[in-house]
């Protein structure tokens, strides 16, 4: 058996609930984590400050996007990322993708947009998401999974897949 195939098999995203707030500001700090590594600040510094900004993203999302799916990664029954995807008429809108580093390069994430593909295919719509310029690592993989540019301001990057 090939691993995307046993990667597919294994992924479920269930919605998130109270109970996996502690679970959410820790993907969101693994997400922020380097960034904010340069500052020299310690854990006492750095937990407080990216919790607020945790859920600072969370209030955001939740007026940006009313109506997105909020969903826990289930791979191989341990909740590994969490998954916001907003839909319309017009687009599948990835808001956000965040999976913990030691589940990383296993091939979750691409399985999950590559559904989001097929979705979008059968509606005729496209998927679309943002991307910060500074995060070349996600650009690069967007840009290898088929997005392509169609905007960008001083932060970030909006990419397309048709």
């Amino acid at each position: 058996m090939s691993e995307s195939s046993r990667v597919r098999k294994n992924i479920v995203l269930v919605p998130v609930h109270e109970s996996d707030g502690a679970l959410v500001e820790e993907i969101y700090f693994y997400t922020r984590n380097e960034e904010f590594a340069a500052t020299g600040w310690g854990d006492e510094q750095l937990k407080p400050f990216l919790k607020m900004q945790c859920d600072f993203q969370r209030q955001s999302y939740n007026m940006q996007f009313p109506t997105a799916e909020f969903s826990m990664i289930v791979f191989e029954d341990k909740k590994v990322g969490r998954l916001i995807v907003d839909r319309s008429e017009d687009e599948i809108r990835l808001v956000d993708i965040a999976i913990l580093p030691e589940f990383r390069s296993l091939g979750i994430g691409g399985q999950l947009i590559g559904d989001l593909f097929i979705e979008a295919e059968k509606s005729n719509i496209p998927v679309g998401l943002q991307v910060e310029k500074n995060n070349q690592k996600a650009f690069r993989l967007y840009q290898k999974l088929g997005f392509e540019i169609v905007g960008e301001d001083d932060i970030y990057i909006s990419m397309e897949k048709k």
